[in-house]
């Protein structure tokens, strides 16, 4: 048995929902779980102590939306059965497995072990989007940093720029002490 947490039904749903093109299943691979909404590729992990299927299964998007709102906690799924049993509402459901190599996702994800990794608060980072958006006239932002500093800009257009501290997880943090704390604007 396999089981997946309502968070990560709920985070999946809300990543299909939001995109015109998008992958019309959760796909459960033995790295995790992944969804699309055209645009980005979620990818999570599956809960702690629990472990993916040897093999690629698909359970459609309105499936997994209808698990999510029956299941208070998780959902079980038997992948050698192929079917959904919900917790809660005692529910059966199918589940499929893929021909071929559908989705084909391995050549989307960046192999990231020798990369440099910024860490961004997520209400900052947020914050500092909300902000740019605010004061730019372009929907694009362009993120700017240098390997050696514990900074980032991210500018709007040439017109705007705002300034926030990240983590390099490559370096020691050294970050300057005038860049702690929430962004403002440059």
């Amino acid at each position: 048995m396999l089981s997946l947490n309502k968070v990560t039904l709920t985070n999946h749903l809300c990543a299909r929902d939001a995109g015109r093109y998008a992958l019309d299943c959760l796909c459960l691979t033995p790295q995790g779980v992944v969804s699309s909404d055209g645009y980005t590729l979620l990818i999570a992990d599956y809960p702690e102590g629990c472990h993916g299927p040897d093999e690629r299964v698909l359970v459609h998007h309105t499936d997994a939306k209808h698990a999510a709102s029956l299941s208070s906690d998780r959902v079980e799924l038997d992948v050698a059965g192929q079917t959904l049993n919900f917790e809660a509402g005692e529910r059966i459901m199918s589940a499929r497995q893929p021909d071929g190599e559908y989705p084909d996702i391995k050549g989307l994800v960046p192999q990231v072990s020798d990369a440099v990794k910024l860490t961004f608060g997520i209400k900052h980072l947020i914050k500092a989007l909300r902000t740019l958006e605010k004061v730019g006239s372009t929907e694009n932002v362009t993120i700017c940093f240098k390997d050696a500093d514990c900074a980032t800009a991210l500018q709007v257009g040439g017109a705007a720029a705002l300034v926030m501290p990240i983590n390099v997880e490559a370096i020691e943090s050294e970050c300057f002490d005038a860049l702690r704390g929430e962004p403002a604007l440059a």
